[in-house]
């Protein structure tokens, strides 16, 4: 074999094969996932000396006893703003794993934050470390001590480790900087590098035992390595073993030599990891800043200097297109030190391995998210559904019911606190890479459809809960405490469910408080609402704080009623336990909130209206854009988009007004629909009773469109009084339709048709519960709500009311057009507000010159885009989908296209990203125009 000889490997081959020697010398599967991770970004990024030659250091670490290969690393709070991870004697990439996003969200919270990791066996770079929490926004120093192999300068015995420092930068919209160096003069891995090729070292880079500066890369290692910059480099290998030793408690490199007794292992001891965010010393003005520090770079690459990092950054562009080249003798190595930890394992049982460890962990889980692992001989369908599963369990006890929850859904308010937050980062974020490990490729037809479904999901997540949008936790349209006040209109049908309403109503104070720690967070670091749509908000606040006794909160009403099952003395007591709550706990929490809310959140909210605005808020919007549009489209393509179908909408329209025999433009006919007596409703009644016929009218006609229909019917009812003023025209879901009864002028007849279709059957109110009753779906998909997929078929079954003969005058088809208009106009608002600079009062304009919504629906609808970004991208982009789908399978089938079973193909997958509704579309034209219930099509 040739020195010169390669073997090449993709990154996934070398991450199996890392996982995969370790796991043969025992590590645990999370320990094997998280050290194979940092291997083989390390050879990924040209830092050979940190790749995978490190599987053969691990190895020998756990050979020798040095290592727990199963430590279950303990995180601890020993102060606010610090967190500590007591690595159990195991390697320390799972307990930076597993700290750092409670450091993360302590950073966040006080500027400034630090992890200790103690207990660990140390052996890999800290540059993987910084960079992720850069990757975070945040700025980050680590610091860790190794064994006694370097001598002072002026002396040629060892004292320190080779103690390195790394720092990472965060750089909007590109890798983050990042530099990781050792104080010795090179890496001692470099040296055993030298010493495995037989090649000389540079005479400056140590001494052999008798203190000879030497060439000798074998007898440096046996005398001692120098530090770089003469007296410099010295003080700061002084300063590392201060900060990651003494200060945290840990061992000096010459303890940790000592405590090696001889066997060769890697280093153990501590790690000191700072994270900073700007965010805390900049606040608001946060990106100007680091707009100034893109200054700094730009001046030094500008005259042919290298940034620190670069290098690392060309190798990984390089292994991200070719893959890896290792030397051949490295992998032959790589392969004997595998079949010998298999010989190991199979001869002598994995307890030897643990017999002569340093210190013996004692597993006690730190959080109850799921970690399920996939057995390497679990087929592929069986590992993604274990974790699916798992993850989607313990998701569904993340969340506080919502007017999507099932009215029999046992429901209960989850922990907000920081700790909880940064457990769920660390879940969605191990879940994350055990999707990765999936071969997709291996999947059941079904299986990578639900892949594609919960892949979808939880990035959506993830982004959520990196850029932490649990620190503004409403909007113009929906919020916390109005979702309670909703929930508790849900009559409690037995003695369980009335127990626990009672819980919830024990725990609203606490969560109440949390709400507001985190809202607090948000206002320091400028991610609020805009201040402008807070007007109003909080009257739903108000209605709680305010009442004179408990009887009168709205959060007692479902006692006034309870079920003849539940005895009468029982009934009285739950009754008393309830107003007790609701005086002591409820009413005050609700005060507490409105102060809050009038006070200190209205005055410290944000004055901007873009998400742009934001912090990282570039980033933030495009992630938006991906979770609610569900395709990789820029927010300039989606203006345009908006721009083209609202030019082919008003040409649409202006065929309507030459029907009617206006005369006139668009502008003064929109005047005349607004202002006209016929088209508005007298009373709530007359509105409600409309949009019953509507819907009544389609149930004859359903079933020339559809083949099979949801069991779920729905109630027709009015928006609720407190929430009125700010709500959208009408809103439906499972069971139910609410139609906004409030300022009757602003609820045109005209609109109903396109509004009860969107909102009852065929939209929501049928989609949803037909997805939910399809038991061939997995939970995650039946049980959640994919904006995209759901507003578009609801806009998809406005314009379908044409087909349905639905749009019985002129002026109904033209509130159709409008409502069109409308959604279409909102990919030009919603991105001309956040991407574009566009004022409140150009999207209002924009609204009132393109559609004939009322001037207060267009105040509340502008409203909602600047609180919510993305959403209202969903709408037409979805529909479009829809659209474009049945054109497709249109003109593919001719006359064996069947809209019933194209409606049930495309209804029977529940809530799905757009490429995979375009997938389905394709497999029904493939399957000659067969949909899935043959028998009912």
């Amino acid at each position: 074999m040739s020195p010169d000889d390669t073997v090449s490997l993709s990154i996934a081959e070398a991450g199996e094969l890392a996982r995969t020697v370790l796991g043969a010398w025992g590590l645990a599967p999370d320990h094997a996932s998280a050290v194979a991770e940092t291997m083989v970004r390390g050879e990924r990024d040209g830092c050979t000396s940190h790749g995978l030659y490190r599987l053969l250091v691990a190895a020998n670490s756990v050979e020798r006893g040095v290592v727990v290969p199963d430590a279950v690393p303990q995180v601890s709070e020993p102060a606010p703003a610090l967190v500590r991870v007591d690595g159990q004697g195991g390697f320390a990439q799972l307990p930076f794993e597993q700290g750092m996003p409670l450091l993360v969200e302590k950073a966040r919270r006080y500027g400034i934050a630090a992890l200790a990791i103690n207990n660990a066996v140390h052996f890999a770079a800290l540059w993987p470390e910084v960079e992720a929490l850069a990757e975070q926004g945040l700025v980050a120093l680590a610091f860790t001590p190794s064994h006694s192999w370097v001598a002072p300068e002026g002396g040629t015995k060892p004292v320190f480790g080779t103690n390195p420092i790394a720092f990472g930068w965060p750089r909007p919209g590109k890798s983050p900087f990042v530099f990781d160096f050792a104080t010795s003069a090179v890496a001692r891995g470099e040296i055993e590098l030298h010493r495995r090729a037989g090649k000389a070292i540079p005479d400056d880079w140590g001494y052999d035992a008798q203190g000879n500066p030497s060439t000798d890369a074998a007898a440096v290692l046996a005398g001692a390595m120098r530090t770089f910059g003469a007296h410099k480099g010295s003080a700061l290998a002084a300063m590392v073993e201060l900060v990651a030793g003494p200060l945290i408690g840990d061992m000096t490199s010459a303890e940790s030599m000592a405590a090696d007794e001889g066997r060769g292992g890697s280093p153990i001891g501590g790690e000191l990891i700072l994270a900073i965010d700007p965010a805390g010393f900049l606040g608001a003005g946060v990106e100007e800043h680091l707009r100034r520090a893109e200054a700094m770079f730009e001046a030094i690459e500008g005259q042919g200097a290298r940034l620190p990092g670069t290098r690392r950054l060309i190798a990984r562009a390089r292994s991200d297109a070719e893959g890896l080249r290792i030397p051949a003798k490295l992998h032959q190595d790589i392969m004997e030190v595998l079949e010998r930890g298999n010989e190991v394992r199979n001869a002598l049982g994995r307890a030897v391995l643990l017999a002569g460890a340093a210190m013996v962990a004692t597993p006690s889980p730190v959080m109850a998210a799921p970690a399920a692992q996939v057995a390497k001989a679990e087929s592929a369908d069986a590992g993604f559904e274990k974790i699916s599963t798992a993850e989607f369990s313990w998701r569904q006890k993340q969340t506080a019911p919502c007017e999507d929850t099932p009215k029999d859904a046992k429901v209960s308010l989850p922990d907000l606190g920081p700790k909880a937050q940064a457990e769920r980062l660390a879940c969605w974020e191990s879940v994350e890479k055990q999707l990765a490990a999936i071969p997709q490729d291996q999947l059941s037809p079904a299986n990578k459809v639900n892949f594609a479904v919960y892949k979808g999901q939880i990035d959506a997540l993830l982004a959520s809960q990196r850029y932490r949008d649990y620190e503004k936790p409403f909007n113009a349209d929906t919020s916390f405490w109005g979702d309670l006040t909703e929930w508790a209109r849900n009559p409690l049908r037995n003695r369980e469910a009335a127990d626990d309403y009672l819980v919830m109503l024990r725990e609203i104070p606490r969560y109440y408080d949390q709400q507001i720690e985190n809202m607090r967070a948000g206002l320091k670091r400028g991610f609020t609402a805009p201040r402008v749509t807070l007007a109003g908000r909080d009257k739903g606040i108000e209605t709680v704080a305010l009442a004179r006794t408990a009887e009168e909160s709205p959060f007692y009403a479902p006692l006034k009623a309870l079920p003849s099952t539940i005895p009468a003395a029982e009934q009285e007591k739950l009754r008393a336990e309830a107003r007790k709550l609701i005086a002591e706990g409820v009413t005050p929490a609700h005060a507490k909130l409105l102060g809050f809310m009038r006070g200190e959140y209205e005055k410290g909210a944000r004055t901007t209206l873009a998400a742009y605005d934001l912090p990282d808020g570039k980033a933030y919007y495009e992630s938006k854009i991906r979770e609610f549009v569900t395709l990789d489209k820029s927010a300039e393509d989606i203006h345009q988009i908006g721009l083209s179908e609202m030019a082919r909408i008003r040409s649409q329209m202006q065929d309507v007004m030459s029907e009617v025999k206006f005369k006139g433009d668009l502008k003064a006919f929109l005047h005349f629909l607004r202002t006209d007596p016929q088209f508005y409703p007298k009373t709530p009644n007359e509105l409600l009773y409309r949009a019953a016929w509507i819907a009544k009218t389609f149930d004859g006609k359903a079933d020339e469109f559809f083949g099979r229909m949801p069991r779920s019917r729905f109630a027709i009812k009015p928006v609720p009084d407190e929430i009125a003023p700010f709500y959208t025209g009408g809103r439906g879901g499972p069971g139910i339709y609410l139609v906004n009864t409030y300022d009757l002028p602003s609820r045109p007849f005209y609109s109903q048709v396109a509004l009860t279709l969107h909102e009852s059957a065929p939209g929501h109110a049928m989609q949803m519960p037909l997805a939910a009753e399809n038991k061939d779906l997995p939970d995650f998909r039946r049980e959640t709500y994919l904006s995209a997929y759901g507003e578009g078929w609801a806009l998809y079954c406005e314009a379908l009311g044409e087909d349905m003969g639905m749009y019985e005058t002129p002026y109904d088809r033209f509130g159709m057009l409008s409502y069109q208009a409308w959604r279409a106009s909102r990919l030009v608002v919603d991105t001309g507000i956040h991407a574009m600079g566009w004022s409140r009062e150009q999207a209002q304009a924009y609204l009132r010159d393109n559609t004939a919504l009322s001037d207060h629906e267009i105040e509340t609808e502008v409203d909602r885009y600047i609180s919510w970004p993305g959403q209202a991208l969903s709408y037409y982009m979805g529909q479009l989908a829809f659209v474009n789908g049945r054109k497709k399978a249109e003109a593919a089938l001719g006359a064996k296209f069947n809209i019933r079973a194209f409606h049930d193909a495309v209804l029977e997958l529940g809530g799905v990203p757009l490429p995979v509704l375009g997938e389905r579309i394709d497999k029904l034209i493939a399957d000659g125009g067969k949909g899935p219930y043959p028998d009912e099509e």
